[in-house]
């Protein structure tokens, strides 16, 4: 059976009201305490104004070190990859990647990103697996692999200079047993990670040896808008971050027809995120047989 694991970088407009962050907030003692809720008392500082997403004007995307085929997916709304097949050839870790160009702008200067593939574990027992990158997201997806380990670097925009930034990010679509580990020296640069309420019933944080992981435990799967299966980091000043995206697919049932339905999202927080869409759909896992399911409400 094959596995996909994907996530997506969302950059959002997000108003920056003052210039200190306060919370008004309950989370389980279990949660790191850098997990926060948002909530209408919510403040995020204007000290985080860096933005990383793709600008459809500007952005290019390129690959080096390693020849990568441009194909395009039948299970992302049609989008084109540039895709690397490395598979068993351990030579090639940390040699090959992509840059997107002009993914954002910080005190004055543009950013360029550049995200080289560190490691990886390959499970397939033939050479249809890939490590693909969207072409026209800042967005990945694997197949055929247990994990794959990537370093992001932030460049001043046409040169090979490292440049720090301070500002947020939003990682979308964390279901299907998958994880993202969060580096120790990356852990320590996130001052805040700013999550809905529904998702303390759908992500897990687990803090081990300085590294943290959040993953998505279930088995289930959540659509690209579902703010429970997404959250947001503020990062502090850095011009490198580290991250690990796996999936668990030893524990993953085939098929599940049952979806967890979190509570209503609150209004306040539509300034922040996008508004979810009010009907929910789960998916047999591969098999894309869409079910309606019922609705809870808060």
């Amino acid at each position: 059976m094959k596995h996909f694991l994907k996530w997506k970088l969302l950059g959002f407009m997000v108003f920056l009201l003052a210039a200190a962050i306060s919370f008004s907030i309950h989370v389980d003692a279990a949660v790191p305490k850098k997990v926060q809720v948002v909530t209408k008392d919510t403040i995020v500082s204007s000290d985080y104004s860096f933005i990383a997403q793709f600008n459809k004007k500007k952005t290019e995307v390129t690959t080096f070190g390693l020849k990568a085929k441009s194909l395009r997916s039948s299970t992302d709304s049609g989008y084109y990859y540039y895709s690397f097949t490395p598979l068993y050839n351990d030579s090639l870790k940390g040699k090959f990647g992509v840059k997107y160009t002009n993914i954002g702008t910080y005190l004055g200067k543009e950013v360029d990103l550049k995200i080289t593939v560190l490691d990886w574990d390959y499970y397939l027992n033939n050479d249809t697996g890939k490590i693909s990158f969207n072409q026209s997201d800042i967005a990945c997806m694997t197949q055929g692999y247990n994990y794959v380990d990537l370093k992001w670097e932030f460049y001043e925009h046409g040169t090979n200079k490292l440049m720090q930034v301070q500002g947020f990010m939003t990682f979308n679509d964390i279901d299907s047993m998958q994880y993202m580990e969060i580096s120790k020296e990356t852990n320590d640069v996130i001052d805040s990670i700013l999550v809905d309420s529904s998702s303390l019933d759908w992500l897990t944080f687990t803090s081990k040896n300085g590294n943290l992981r959040i993953s998505e435990d279930k088995g289930l799967l959540s659509e690209n808008d579902d703010l429970f299966a997404m959250f947001t980091m503020l990062i502090n000043k850095t011009d490198t971050l580290h991250f690990k995206f796996e999936g668990n697919w030893r524990r993953l049932v085939p098929v599940r027809i049952e979806c967890m339905i979190p509570p209503r999202v609150l209004e306040s927080f539509s300034d922040f995120w996008p508004k979810s869409r009010p009907e929910r759909k789960c998916y047999r896992h591969q098999k894309r047989l869409k079910l309606m399911v019922r609705k809870t409400r808060a």
